[in-house]
């Protein structure tokens, strides 16, 4: 049966249950986006997308788009209601130029969402050196500072990049880079550690072995895929070149792409990091393309197992066959707590045997007028039902970017599509009925040490009705876009998240407990932070010391110890300061304001205290604790825990 045939069958089904209530309005010309990314005679067939963020920090998504040589680049400023102004005159960023992807983050950590947009110069030739580093300068403009900062090259010799983001790699707390390049005679892959005064270093060689070289690079991601706090370095490539690498959690990457199960597509393009099966862990989801007959991967699913290693499962889950992938996206549209899958695609020529030698192919173009796919997850993660028709979502152009971002405030993920020399659209979620609620978090870290602003790297936990569900914070890179760098939960018919906790990259654990439902909310960097130390007591075993609870003030919180002597008397000791005791190991101790004696631990060595958090406590104020336990196996006859922070909001 011929792909077209195929279509049309498919549009013809019966609607999916779980699909009713979700419908899309193409409401680009009503928003004032309408507009086609002309890129030009000396751009690419790959080119196409955009950049959501709150550049002007009232609370609502804004968007940057890249339009080509032939027309300025659009800022457009959002009303919080969905109407946008283009300001980029005004702003400085109305270049006429070939840009391509980009990535936002705030890479000076002061409290402006920054871009770093790719370029294949011009606008009328294509040259290297001509990225563009928006440096956001309150609010009201920005500066472009790419030469200054060391990033305007990523290739010496052609004009190269597709996709870029921000994160930690090197877990220091400032934003790192990652750039792509898909020409193997460019060489442009990049990672570029921030140095922290503005400026940034070009380190690929040194942060993975090799280097880049060989890769057909399109969308890098870093986060932490295996629990260990320090971001993996993702990177969705083309012609079987895609990399999983390791983080050392020294500046360096190990490429563990054979070993972890992945690399298995054959043309990657566009990639979403989500958990889509509801194990708290991140998979990892890669277009790439699907054709009749031939010996192309398809959209590969890869579903993590932990301890980076990854089980692939795109056939059962039905997300195998999209067409020609590019841009993808993960979220929950109907606000039914599952994530999700929205692919862009398109491509009007044929893909012949000189481009992808390893099979005969069809010598007909077989993906014009292929529809994008909506694929919404059943629940488990195994399987998602196929909705774009139902859900009104009718995009069949050559695609190339989208992203997903909240556009009128509703709490529901609206998108908006992206195509090569083609119309920008922008499709509202106007989702409807009962069992639609939800929870948007964004979180802030500002001048916080050892924390990349924003929160980015953060993972995100909801109590849902005994139910606990997993979304990251990353730059949230799609295929030449990125996407709003919110966590969201569908809630469906609850109307209280019973605890939400966050796990910031430092290891501090903050806890919300009964939030409401159907807000957008902030999460300030705060809670429990566990601190080495301690003294070890018989046979050589360290006391540990955890804390949990929502430290807002009137709600139970608890500390908990473990692996201390057994039966024995304790004291726990708090202070405002933490102070380093060289005589004790080198160790931070509370420089003590409050002893609390007569404690002891249970006949297993744990102690657990609870108590209500006091309210009025002075907003970010830190304290540290520690407990001493008599151990008469010990050094000094004592055993002292780990020191634990804690941070009020």
């Amino acid at each position: 049966m011929s792909r077209s045939l195929l279509l049309v069958v498919f549009t013809l089904l019966p609607v999916a249950v779980h699909a009713q209530d979700l419908v899309f309005s193409d409401v680009t010309l009503a928003s004032n986006l309408a507009g086609t990314q002309a890129l030009g005679p000396a751009s690419t067939d790959f080119m196409g997308g955009a950049g959501a963020g709150d550049f002007d920090r009232d609370g609502d998504q804004d968007l940057f788009i890249p339009m080509g040589p032939m027309t300025a680049d659009r800022l457009m400023l959002n009303d919080g209601a969905g109407q946008f102004t283009d300001v980029a005159a005004a702003w400085g960023c109305a270049a006429l130029h070939m840009g391509s992807g980009m990535a936002v983050g705030d890479y000076d950590d002061d409290g402006w969402l920054d871009i770093y947009l790719m370029s294949h110069g011009g606008p009328a030739a294509n040259k290297p050196g001509f990225h563009r580093l928006y440096h956001n300068l309150g609010g009201a403009s920005f500066a472009q500072v790419a030469t200054a900062a060391g990033v305007h090259f990523t290739s010496l010799t052609l004009g190269d990049g597709y996709g870029a983001c921000f994160g930690d790699y090197d877990m220091d707390g400032d934003l790192d880079l990652v750039a792509t390049g898909w020409l193997p005679a460019a060489a442009g892959n990049r990672i570029f550690r921030n140095n922290g005064n503005g400026t940034f270093s070009n380190v690929t060689s040194a942060a993975i072995s090799g280097g880049l070289t060989g890769v057909g690079g399109f969308t890098p991601q870093l986060f932490d895929m295996d629990g260990d706090l320090d971001p993996e370095l993702l990177l969705t490539a083309d012609y079987h070149t895609s990399r999983y690498f390791v983080n050392n959690g020294d500046g360096t990457f190990t490429n563990a792409t054979v070993a972890s199960g992945t690399g298995l597509d054959s043309n990657g393009m566009g990639a979403t990091l989500a958990d889509f099966d509801g194990d708290l862990l991140p998979d990892w989801y890669v277009t790439s393309i699907w054709e009749d007959g031939g010996c192309s991967s398809g959209n590969l699913l890869y579903r993590n197992e932990g301890a980076n290693t990854f089980s692939e499962t795109s056939v059962p889950a039905g997300v195998n066959d999209g067409g020609w992938g590019w841009g993808v996206v993960s979220t929950d549209l109907d606000l039914d707590g599952d994530v999700d899958i929205v692919e862009n695609n398109g491509w009007l020529a044929t893909l012949t045997d000189a481009a992808e030698p390893l099979c005969p192919h069809d010598p007909l173009p077989q993906w014009l007028g292929e529809p994008l796919y909506l694929w919404l997850n059943d629940g488990s993660g195994t399987h998602f039902t196929e909705s774009h028709a139902a859900a009104g979502l009718d995009y069949a152009i050559d695609g190339r970017g989208i992203l997903n971002f909240d556009v009128d405030g509703d709490g529901d993920q609206d998108l908006a599509l992206f195509s090569n020399d083609g119309p920008i659209a922008l499709f509202r979620n106007d989702l409807s009925g009962p069992g639609h609620n939800w929870l948007r978090v964004f979180l802030s870290s500002l001048h916080k040490p050892g924390v990349p602003p924003d929160g980015l790297g953060s993972k995100v936990y909801a109590t849902v009705s005994g139910v606990t569900r997993f979304a990251p914070v990353l730059a949230k890179p799609s295929y030449v876009s990125s996407c709003e760098q919110s966590a969201l939960f569908g809630l469906g018919s609850a109307a209280t998240v019973e605890q939400l906790r966050v796990e910031w990259p430092d290891g501090t654990l903050s806890y919300l407990d009964q939030v409401p439902a159907n807000q957008t909310l902030t999460v300030a960097h705060h809670g429990w932070k566990w601190l080495a130390g301690g003294l070890a007591g018989t046979g050589g075993i360290q006391p540990q010391l955890g804390g949990s609870g929502d430290l807002s003030g009137g709600d139970l919180v608890s500390l908990h110890m473990s692996d201390a002597h057994p039966a024995s008397a304790a004291v726990l000791f708090v202070g405002l300061l933490a102070v380093d005791v060289p005589f004790k190991g080198g160790i931070l101790v509370p420089a003590v304001n409050v002893v609390l004696p007569g404690l002891s631990t249970d006949g297993a060595g744990s102690l657990l205290l609870l108590a209500l958090w006091p309210a009025g406590l002075p907003p970010q104020l830190p304290l540290f604790m520690q407990v001493w336990v008599a151990d008469p196996g010990a050094v000094h006859g004592v055993a002292g825990s780990n020191a634990l922070q804690l941070t009020t909001p």
